[in-house]
C-alpha cells in the first residue's frame, strides 16, 4: 500500500498473520541480527505492518493511523517507544544501518539497469563497509 507520511515507508498486510515472537525471529533472520529492541504491542497476532528503513521512530502515530499493528524500523527513541506502547503498537527497532543495508543489492541492480539502458559502461558496487558505529556486547 502507498507511502506512510511523506513517502518514507510502507504499510501492508502479511500474507500469513504472525505472533510477535515469530515476527521478531523473522526480522532477526532477514537482517542477520542477533538482537533487536522491541516495544511489545497489544495485538496477539500481527497482520498489518509498517516498515521504514533508517530512522522511522517519528512514524509511530502515522503507522497507527494506517492501521498497522507493528512498525519495523531503526533509531526509535525513548519517547517514541513510550508513545508506541501507549498506543498498543509493537515496534521493532532493528537499527539504522541494518534497516537500510537491506536495500543495497536492489539499488545496485536498479542503477545497473538504468546505466545499461543509457548504454553507459560504468561499474556499480554496493558498499560492503559497515559504518554502524554501535557495538553490542
Amino acid at each position: 500500500e502507498g507511502p506512510v507520511q511523506g513517502g518514507l515507508g510502507r504499510v501492508g498486510n502479511l500474507e500469513k498473520p504472525l505472533d510477535e515472537g515469530r515476527l521478531i525471529q523473522l526480522v532477526k533472520e532477514s537482517l542477520h541480527l542477533s538482537h533487536l529492541k522491541v516495544v511489545p504491542g497489544s495485538h496477539a497476532i500481527i497482520q498489518r505492518v509498517a516498515v521504514c528503513g533508517g530512522s522511522g521512530g517519528s512514524l509511530v502515530e502515522a503507522a497507527c493511523q494506517k492501521g498497522a499493528q507493528a512498525l519495523i524500523t531503526g533509531d526509535v527513541d525513548y519517547h517514541e517507544g513510550q508513545l508506541a506502547h501507549s498506543l498498543g503498537l509493537m515496534v521493532i527497532d532493528a537499527g539504522h544501518g541494518p534497516t537500510e543495508r537491506v536495500v543495497l543489492p536492489w539499488l545496485q541492480q536498479q542503477l545497473e539497469q538504468a546505466l545499461t539502458l543509457r548504454k553507459e559502461a560504468l561499474p556499480v558496487f554496493a558498499s560492503q563497509v559497515n559504518t554502524d558505529p554501535w557495538c553490542f556486547y
